[in-house]
This record gives structure tokens, sequence and C-alpha cells, in this order.
């Protein structure tokens, strides 16, 4: 289903970029420690205390940076986490679309199920022209067509009406 792709797919490419991003923060974090660990080094063979006291800092500031690239690391991961709940729910209403949008027979929560795809709602002008901003949403509809559906048809502009 082009909608499906369409809708996942730049929540996906987020994900990707934010995989990268924490991949560059773990790389990050790698060598801070190395810088760590050289410093740590270079404090024991060191025998002058003033010596030992500007490499005491520079270790400090690189201990600070290291924290402050943890917690941004764990922020872009739980961004992660989040947007991954966020594709899953996008399958899940696409692949129900019929029956979560379609089917519905109350008028008002119907009408507030359409509003989670449109920006903006479609005037009939809009729907009649079929304008290039809904051929998707048109050709959805046209896809999943129901004879009796209270719908608007292609002709007319209501719901059917049944004679008593």
């Amino acid at each position: 289903m082009e909608y499906k792709e369409a809708l996942t797919g730049k929540v996906r490419d987020k994900l990707a970029v934010i995989k990268d991003v924490s991949i560059d923060y773990n790389s990050r974090l790698s060598e801070l420690d190395l810088k760590s660990k050289i410093l740590l080094t270079k404090i024991r063979n060191s025998t002058l205390l003033i010596v030992q006291q500007d490499l005491e800092n520079e270790l400090k500031k690189i201990e600070e940076e290291k924290l402050v690239t943890i917690a941004e690391r764990n922020k872009m991961e739980a961004l992660q986490f989040d947007l991954n709940m966020v594709v899953d729910r996008v399958v899940y209403f696409l692949e129900h679309l019929e029956k979560g949008l379609l089917g519905i027979s109350n008028p008002i929560i119907r009408a507030a199920a359409w509003s989670t795809i449109f920006e903006e709602p479609p005037t009939y002008q809009d729907l009649v022209s079929r304008t290039p901003k809904l051929h998707s949403h048109i050709k959805l509809i046209s896809q999943s067509k129901n004879d009796k559906s209270l719908y608007v048809d292609g002709e007319g502009f209501g719901p059917p009406t049944f004679a008593v």
C-alpha cells in the first residue's frame, strides 16, 4: 500500500539519522575513554606537581564532556525508542485503515478519525476537482469502495436516503 510507505518513510528516515547520531555518540565516548586512560598514565608518570595538576584539570574536563555525551546519547536513544513506537502505531493504523476510517458509522467519530489524515479538512470543491493534494486520499477511498457505504458517492453530494 503506497499510503503506508509514504507515511512511514519519513519517520524511518528520521530513525536512521538518529541511529547514526547514537553511533557517533558511542564513538565519541570511546575517544574520550581513550584520552582519559592516556591522561591517567601521564599523571602517574609525571614527577612535577604542576604538570600533574594541569593533567588532572584536563582529565576533569574530559570526564565532564563524557557525562554530557552520555546524557545526549541517552536522549537520542529515548527519541529513537519513541519513534519506533510511532512507526509501529502508524503501521497498525494503516493496516487497519478500512476498519478504522471507512467502517465507522458514527459521523462524529468518523470525522475525528479522518482529521488524523488531513492537515486541514478538504472543501467540497477540493473533492469534486480532485486536487493533486487529495490524489492519494481519493485513490484510497476508491480502492475500498463499498456499495452500502454512507459516504458521499462519486455522484451527488450526500449519503443515500431510503424511501419510506
